[in-house]
């Protein structure tokens, strides 16, 4: 795939914003608020048809962190993560309203150039680029009826092949 390339984010452009912080014990060096979960601003989130492939990218005063998700409560607009944060600044320890973006959900697919990886199957969903197709070849136009799915083989340690060119 060329570049342009990127995994399915929820949003196109930009990022949300933490709407409130969940309180939790209190930890050293760091704010007492939960460290798994956190509320989020009505219609930021919702429960993806396969949530376990999803990820929330945490975007933090100099790095990133990725948090597989556990669920979503559009109700109570609470999201959690699979496994609490480790770091030991913690959720709103930078700003209180933290940066964060979700990505890899199926459903997302929206743009040419974006893919999702279903983890179970090991399948990956491409949008091919105007023009471009797995194969190599041209192709007219792109729209989602041209999204196509391949499997890719390993053929050898460090090396896969998705294409008709690998012989498979």
């Amino acid at each position: 795939m060329g570049s342009g390339v990127s995994e399915r984010v929820h949003q196109n452009t930009g990022y949300y914003r933490i709407a409130n912080l969940i309180p939790g014990p209190p930890i050293p060096n760091a704010k007492p608020v939960a460290r798994d979960k956190f509320g989020f601003a009505p219609g930021d989130l919702r429960p993806w048809e396969r949530l376990n492939d999803v990820n929330l990218v945490l975007m933090h005063s100099w790095e990133n962190s990725i948090h597989p998700l556990k669920s979503v409560d559009t109700v109570s607009n609470i999201v959690e993560l699979a496994a609490p944060m480790k770091e030991w600044w913690g959720l709103g320890y930078w700003e209180e309203h933290q940066r964060y973006f979700v990505e890899n959900a199926r459903e997302l697919l929206d743009t040419p150039g974006e893919w999702y990886l279903n983890r179970e199957t090991g399948v990956l969903t491409y949008w091919p680029m105007p023009g471009e197709r797995l194969d190599g070849t041209a192709s007219r136009g792109a729209g989602p009826d041209r999204i196509r799915a391949f499997r890719p083989a390993m053929r050898r340690k460090g090396s896969s092949c998705g294409t008709s060119a690998c012989g498979g």
